[in-house]
């Protein structure tokens, strides 16, 4: 299988991303400008733009005019569409003062048949991976759940990637376990949707809320090269979390 080689605006964004999370860049720390971005890394002047323009749809920086971009500080929230764009890109999808957990794997006692469609597995055993993401802030010094993640496999894909039914999370991320086993995530191929919802009782009771109550999903495909469904996600916020991040 031959390997993808992602655009140079990926490459930086992803290095700028990097740095941020890492601390390297502290937040609210100015970024190296676009101009000293092209220079240092021999692109073009719109190529060190459109790699910036990543990082504020990943909600990783953010332009501040004369003063430059800087990195994004712990008083903003990931929107859901910025979580699920990181996440998409095989990047973490926390935000500051957040933690992640696996809250149960294994394979699926009962799997919905828009799964059973989406992963195109009409048949047989479907893995399932539900996570949790707490934010603790200042208001909230105990943590509230921020979202409910379910990501699935065929049985197929965990027969030759066993990490999807380990408990512990996967150290480097569900894309490079794929990659390991040659299963290959197309930068450029799935589907991404969303829409209000109700929550379901298990997302409710993970998320703190009564059944059939209002929740953002949003859902996602991710393929290999040759559009073969690999991955199907759905990532669940409920309404509080919602109204966080709509009022930066």
């Amino acid at each position: 299988m031959s390997t993808l080689v992602l655009p140079p605006k990926r490459v930086i964004a992803d290095e700028l991303l990097r740095m941020i999370t890492s601390g390297e860049i502290e937040p609210s720390g100015r970024l190296p400008s676009m101009r000293e971005i092209a220079q240092s890394r021999r692109v073009a002047l719109n190529t060190a733009k459109a790699a910036f323009d990543i990082l504020a749809d990943w909600g990783a920086a953010f332009s501040t005019g004369p003063g430059g971009t800087r990195a994004a500080g712990a008083d903003r929230v990931l929107s859901p569409q910025q979580r699920l764009a990181r996440m998409l890109a095989g990047h973490s999808p926390l935000g500051y003062g957040e933690t992640s957990h696996n809250h149960s794997t294994g394979y699926a006692h009962e799997v919905p048949q828009r799964v059973r469609d989406a992963l195109q597995v009409p048949n047989g055993r479907i893995a399932l991976r539900r996570g949790v993401v707490r934010r603790r802030d200042q208001a909230h010094p105990d943590g509230f759940v921020v979202e409910v993640t379910d990501v699935w496999h065929g049985e197929w894909v965990a027969e030759r990637v066993p990490q999807v039914l380990d408990p512990t999370p996967i150290p480097d991320g569900t894309v490079n376990a794929l990659a390991r086993a040659n299963l290959e995530i197309h930068p450029r191929r799935g589907l991404s949707t969303g829409g209000a919802t109700r929550a379901e009782a298990a997302w409710a009771e993970l998320m703190g809320v009564e059944p059939g109550s209002p929740v953002l999903r949003l859902k996602a495909v991710r393929a290999d090269p040759d559009g073969r469904p690999l991955e199907y996600l759905e990532t669940g916020f409920p309404e509080h979390v919602e109204m966080d991040w709509m009022t930066f």
